[in-house]
């Protein structure tokens, strides 16, 4: 019964999401949703081929993306009186009441490129990444900060030399993807 009550939930939100007259949620990739305990568990994958991007962003086949293709800022854009430009517009799922925490899915290559600034509705901007991985496809975890579903935040360049791959989205704070998440494509 609760596999069933799991598939049901699955497909009355692919039903939600489709019916969305607005072409980013039409996008919609994957969801995952599981009963256990008092809570549902929500998981949303975007992959980055599919988000509306401007400016230096550029799509480009990636061998070591779920789906062969990522959304880059190419190096050599940065000097000392030039800043890449442009955003990546993430719209939050509208796939549950409760908070959403966003991850990234990001490819650093050295310690001038390893961030992106998040702008959100009504708030100051705030620098995400700045860790220190780099050379390889990692998640970040987009601060603590409960997203509001429906709302549209932007990814803004401050770097060049930089790769975004999937964007997940899950009402689970203590969560840590690892590798690939898997979208409704990928998933067979």
């Amino acid at each position: 019964m609760k596999m069933i009550n799991k598939y049901l939930g699955f497909l009355v939100i692919l039903g939600i999401c489709a019916s969305c007259g607005d072409a980013s949620n039409s996008d919609f990739k994957a969801a995952e949703i599981s009963g256990g305990g008092d809570k549902e568990v929500i998981r949303f994958v975007l992959d980055a081929s599919s988000l509306p991007h401007d400016g230096d962003f550029k799509l480009i086949d990636e061998a070591d993306a779920l789906t062969g293709k990522v959304l880059e800022i190419p190096g050599g854009i940065k000097t000392e009186t030039n800043l890449p430009t442009g955003s990546i517009q993430v719209e939050v799922p509208d796939i549950s009441a409760e908070p959403l925490h966003m991850w990234l899915r990001v490819y650093w290559t050295e310690v001038c490129s390893n961030s992106f600034t998040l702008e959100i509705p009504n708030e100051p901007p705030m620098v995400i990444g700045e860790d220190e991985v780099y050379l390889t496809w990692h998640w970040i975890k987009v601060a603590d900060l409960e997203l509001k579903a429906g709302q549209t935040y932007k990814l803004t360049a401050r770097e060049d030399n930089l790769k975004v791959d999937q964007i997940l989205f899950t009402n689970e704070p203590d969560y840590q993807p690892a590798g690939h998440e898997k979208t409704k494509e990928t998933a067979q």
